[in-house]
């Protein structure tokens, strides 16, 4: 290379890095492909039920109650707040209030659309039943 003394050689090592610009990184690590079931986002995994509170008796769900209220008082208060009243009569009325919305809004679901499907007429048509009486004067 030319500088102001005149021609120099190319030094070696690092110090080429000046003139030549640092070459591209060499990853040293081999690249693993990736797992399949990652990619397409699947799982396997089947993880553990922890919350078994489905066909419990009163007494059965009221000890599971308060075996998790005391595990999570102190850190979970905000939670507990968010709860509502545990006494049977309570929870009876609540649960009674839930199937009396299921029920409806599955009888709402059941009954058809505002719509009887089908094409729309088409309004330029001349069919003269139709139009109102005065639409078919000239």
């Amino acid at each position: 290379f030319v500088t102001q003394e005149g021609l120099k050689p190319i030094p070696k090592g690092h110090g080429k890095w000046k003139f030549l610009g640092r070459p591209p990184a060499k990853i040293l690590k081999m690249k693993k492909p990736q797992d399949a079931g990652k990619v397409f986002r699947l799982s396997n995994h089947v993880r553990r039920r922890t919350n078994l509170g489905h066909g419990l008796d009163w007494e059965d769900a009221k000890s599971k109650w308060m075996s998790w209220y005391y595990k999570n008082k102190r850190s979970r208060w905000d939670k507990i707040e968010l709860a509502d009243s545990p006494k049977k009569e309570d929870v009876e009325g609540a649960y009674e209030e839930r199937r009396e919305r299921h029920r409806r809004r599955m009888e709402r679901l059941k009954q058809p659309f505002g719509h009887k499907g089908g094409r729309a007429r088409d309004a330029t048509a001349r069919d003269e039943s139709a139009m109102p009486q005065w639409g078919g004067r000239d």
